[in-house]
């Protein structure tokens, strides 16, 4: 439901209030994804909750209830959590606004490691609440921690052996 009333007092939820305000600055197609959330599309380059969000194309930004973002394309190259971020990577954040995931664009490294990048919903890259790398698949093969590691592709996602994890101290944990 997009109107909630507040049980005797008449208030428009926070939900309703975002609906509006997406439909007044140009957002187009703002939708419920899930309890807790609102899809909607962005046409032009927009800052949402202090982040700047390039257009999402026939994809959808997502925030939160309370108005805070959950994921949307960056609208310039940043800085978060000491990560590098080019404009056009697809970010995920916490409730918490801390990074939770991003879809590269284009290959990259990551803290030290090379990440594949093939846009967005292509090979994730994910992060722990510390904000150090959790997993991603690699853009060729890298020694981690003294360990060899292949590139993946599709045949090794295909085989469930193409991610490296580390754990939130940045040891290697699979590869």
């Amino acid at each position: 439901m997009l109107i909630e009333h507040n049980a005797g007092r008449g208030q428009l939820s926070v939900r309703l209030v975002l609906v509006l305000l997406f439909l007044t600055i140009g957002w187009t197609h703002p939708i419920v994804a899930q309890e807790g959330s609102i899809r909607f599309r962005i046409t032009t380059d927009t800052v949402v909750a202090g982040v700047s969000c390039a257009p999402t194309g026939r994809a959808y930004a997502v925030v939160y209830d309370d108005g805070k973002l959950d994921e949307c394309p960056m609208g310039v190259d940043t800085i978060i959590a000491g990560h590098p971020i080019p404009r056009g990577t697809w970010i995920r954040l916490h409730p918490s606004q801390k990074l939770r995931s991003l879809w590269l664009n284009e290959h990259q490294e990551v803290q030290g490691i090379p990440c594949r990048g093939t846009g967005y919903k292509g090979w994730a890259v994910t992060f722990h609440d510390n904000g150090t790398l959790s997993l991603c698949y690699l853009s060729r093969s890298a020694v981690i921690d003294g360990v060899p590691c292949a590139g993946a592709s599709f045949l090794t996602e295909m085989t469930g052996n193409s991610g490296v994890s580390l754990d939130d101290q940045q040891r290697l944990t699979r590869c």
